[in-house]
């Protein structure tokens, strides 16, 4: 049983926690704001991959940008919200506008009804004798967008959005054995089948109300948190989906959570609050999923046939809610923001299964999520055709999962460390590099379950050719020194074939190590990918 309990928390600790292996920055909107709106919004679409028409930055579309006043905008030629960075353009300087809500009442009300429809497949370079299908995914996504002005400062919005995908790679049901059971681990779970067929969620769906200086949210949000773009230490608000970890656009990788939000805007200077009733881990690859670094282990652990779930301790609503605070200054070329978080661990300590826990061919593994606090700080400021950016975390009483103790201890709480480096550099022709670098340190010291004081790297590159059209994006990520514990790399080609409509060609390559980490166990992940979108409006 120690061995199970090892190999599954494994499996979920080497995430290294969604907070801490956030995907890229935020994508340029091909919609210009309404009623003002980030600094994203006022930078063009990358003709590679047409963007969303939602604010990434900002759940509501009124309010500062944020990245810097002077700041690195996303380049043409691909969408630069991918999953750990790749798959998007590296940024390159151009000048916003975060003038407020009240410079810009065009109409006294306006409604607009858009989407986007995409494909991804995907076959398993080193299964092609087996089963070599790995994606077939068709998604459709929608957005209802109402707005009113009664004059100057004073406005209500009303935004529905919501995600729709269903997977022909997993429409089969699992062979079954004589009685009845799946035949196989992993693809054929019946857990990882109901995780990865289809799903359906609620986008961005909220009202806001603004009486200037003062904005009300409330509802279903994405809100981002410091100047990572492809790691980061201090964006805590949303969990993520955590499914394939490095093959998502971030739009789809940060999952909305239900919300209240209270901002005030003054001047350079925005004052944020937020609560946070509902409790949501993400999306986690089941215990048996090929995603799932503890699969490896837990395939030999776990009788054939047995469907292995995860639990989450609390529930869902009730008990404390999480809160989350920020302060923003956003000054000529310096960016600062200050946070501060009660917030529930999204990752989850294993506990140790109980004689229920196994039933109906299947095992129930328990994930206790308990609450600890966070303050951080966030920063970026231009350097000629540079632009620094830098994070900074400490988490006190965060649960730590440890190693198998002789007393039953399966994790302490303890404080926490962290920090990111990160600069783009946009001085060559059509051509953009950007590099991320976080560090995680335990202040008390001790043998966790799963190491996570080691360096991470994450390096992207862009080339955008001089029509804007065709794009050719790289991203490496490195685990530790040396590294310790694995890489992996992206690499695609993105042309755009009309305005709305956008395809790409790639390759992604898993090279896990020995020691535990983030890809543990993914020795057969390689890809070769395809994917199409085509943006539509409906109603403007």
């Amino acid at each position: 049983m120690k061995v199970l309990v090892l190999a599954v928390a494994t499996g979920v600790l080497a995430h290294a926690g969604s907070a801490h292996a956030v995907p890229g920055a935020p994508p340029a909107s091909d919609v210009a704001p309404e009623g003002g709106g980030s600094a994203e919004q006022d930078v063009p679409a990358a003709p590679g991959e047409p963007t969303r028409w939602d604010d990434p930055s900002d759940a509501v579309g009124f309010g500062t940008a944020s990245a810097p006043t002077a700041q690195l905008a996303p380049a043409a030629g691909g969408d630069a919200s991918d999953a750990l960075g790749f798959g998007g353009a590296a940024p390159q300087l151009a000048p916003v506008d975060t003038g407020p809500v009240e410079q810009e009442q065009t109409a006294s009300s306006s409604s607009s009804l858009r989407g986007f429809a995409r494909g991804r497949t995907a076959v398993w370079a080193e299964r092609l004798s087996q089963r070599p299908l790995a994606k077939a995914l068709q998604s459709i996504d929608l957005e209802l967008r109402h707005r009113r002005d009664w004059g100057p400062g004073r406005q209500f919005r009303l935004q529905l959005a919501a995600h729709a995908e269903y997977d022909l790679a997993y429409s089969d049901p699992p062979p079954l054995d004589e009685e009845g059971r799946p035949v196989g681990t992993g693809l054929d779970d019946r857990a990882t089948v109901e995780a990865y067929r289809s799903l359906v969620y609620p986008r961005e769906a909220f009202a806001a109300a603004v009486l200037s200086p003062v904005e009300v949210i409330a509802g279903y949000q994405i809100i981002p948190w410091g100047q990572g773009e492809m790691l980061s230490v201090v964006d805590v608000v949303n969990p993520r989906d955590l499914r394939e970890p490095g093959l998502d656009e971030l739009e789809d990788v940060r999952v909305p959570v239900l919300a209240g939000r209270v901002r005030g805007n003054f001047g350079e200077h925005t004052i944020e609050y937020i609560a946070v009733p509902e409790r949501s881990w993400g999306f986690l690859p089941p215990p048996l999923a090929p995603f799932s670094p503890a699969r490896a282990v837990l395939a030999e652990q776990v009788p054939e046939g047995m469907t292995a779930r995860w639990t989450h301790t609390p529930g869902r609503f009730g008990e404390a809610v999480q809160l989350f605070g920020r302060w923003t200054y956003k000054g000529s070329g310096l960016d600062l923001e200050f946070h501060a978080a009660r917030l529930y661990d999204r990752t989850g300590v294993l506990l140790p299964p109980d004689t229920e826990a196994v039933r109906d061919g299947g095992i129930d593994l328990e994930l206790e999520h308990l609450p600890y606090v966070m303050v951080g700080h966030s920063g970026a400021s231009p350097l000629g055709e540079w632009l620094l950016r830098w994070e900074l975390a400490a988490e006190f009483d965060r649960p730590i999962a440890l190693a198998p103790q002789e007393d039953g201890v399966v994790a302490m709480q303890a404080n926490v460390l962290s920090g990111l480096f990160g600069l783009n550099y946009a001085g060559f022709s059509r051509t953009t590099l950007s590099l991320d670098a976080t560090y995680t340190r335990f202040v008390n010291q001790f043998e966790s379950l799963v190491p996570v004081q080691y360096p991470t790297v994450a390096v992207r590159g862009t080339y955008t050719s001089a029509n804007e059209r065709l794009s050719l994006n790289g991203v490496l990520v490195v685990f530790g020194l040396e590294p310790s514990y694995g890489w992996l790399a992206r690499a695609d080609l993105s042309y755009s074939v009309l305005d709305s409509l956008s395809v790409t060609l790639g390759y992604v390559t898993y090279q896990p190590r020995a020691e535990l980490g983030p890809i543990a166990g993914f020795d057969t992940h390689d890809r070769v990918y395809a994917s199409w979108r085509y943006d539509f409006q409906m109603l403007d």
